[in-house]
């Protein structure tokens, strides 16, 4: 179920202003995200919010009426446990039908401080949009898809270092990484197996560390939700484990690594 979920998903910016999301389904929603626990960081908060309550808005979305919105405090592995619980949360809402996409920017900064009251010591990494897909996206969607190169990735041998070590299963498990979004697209991530582990690299890009942290290792926190999630599917569950290994180069450098538990 969830490698289907996760290889046919879009980034959506264009929503169907006629459907609206079932109270029902709301509900189970924020039940869900109240208890869901990532492996990495407990200083993270999201929340449903209606747009028309607090004048929330983005100038590249079009058609949606909530959003969800995360703020959390900068521990040892934030931008990690970010990307992961923010990316299990949208993957599911796919069981609904509900889309969704990443924003990082673009969007009224401070009417999203104030719906998530915000603290001193406290940042929004992203917020996103979520509702039932238009049956045509705006012009400016499709723009946005063809300038981020939204339908392009990378070859998996460019992903997998020693490829020809995974088998036809792990294959398809971790073409569910390869089709994880990524800041503008870029897939910086490197893995190899070993025995039963599988180590985790950033090549690193220059221009991917702001105020808010490191985007990249983001990136990282989502494509080990779709791992994570991909493995279900096979009733297996992983451990993520931090291990002494030797950076590829000098801007590729070791994250963490998953063991099959």
């Amino acid at each position: 179920m969830y490698i289907e979920l996760l290889k046919n998903r879009k980034s959506v910016r264009t929503f169907d202003e006629t459907k609206k999301i079932d109270t029902e389904i709301l509900n189970e929603l924020s039940e869900s995200i109240n208890s869901f626990k990532n492996p990495f960081s407990d200083n993270i908060c999201i929340k449903i919010l209606n747009k028309n309550d607090f004048n929330l808005f983005s100038k590249v979305i079009k058609g949606e009426e909530y959003y969800i919105a995360t703020k959390l405090k900068r521990d040892k592995n934030y931008e990690v446990a970010f990307g992961f619980e923010l990316e299990s949360i949208l993957i599911n809402l796919r069981k609904y039908n509900i889309e969704s996409v990443f924003l990082a920017s673009t969007y009224e900064e401070e009417n999203f401080i104030k719906a998530l009251e915000v603290k001193d010591d406290e940042i929004i990494p992203a917020v996103c949009p979520i509702g039932y897909k238009a049956s045509e996206s705006s012009i400016k969607d499709r723009a946005l898809r063809r300038f981020c190169k939204s339908d392009t990735r990378k070859d998996i041998k460019d992903l997998l270092v020693n490829y020809e070590l995974f088998t036809k299963d792990e294959l398809e498990i971790f073409s569910t990484v390869l089709w994880a979004p990524s800041a503008r697209n870029n897939q910086p991530l490197k893995i190899i197996k070993e025995d039963n582990y599988y180590h985790f690299y950033i090549n690193h890009t220059k221009g991917f560390s702001n105020d808010l942290g490191d985007v990249q290792k983001i990136d990282l926190g989502i494509a080990l939700a779709n791992l994570s999630l991909a493995y279900k599917d096979y009733n297996k569950e992983l451990e993520f484990v931090y291990l002494k290994k030797e950076n590829l180069s000098d801007n590729c450098d070791y994250q963490i690594s998953v063991k099959l538990a």
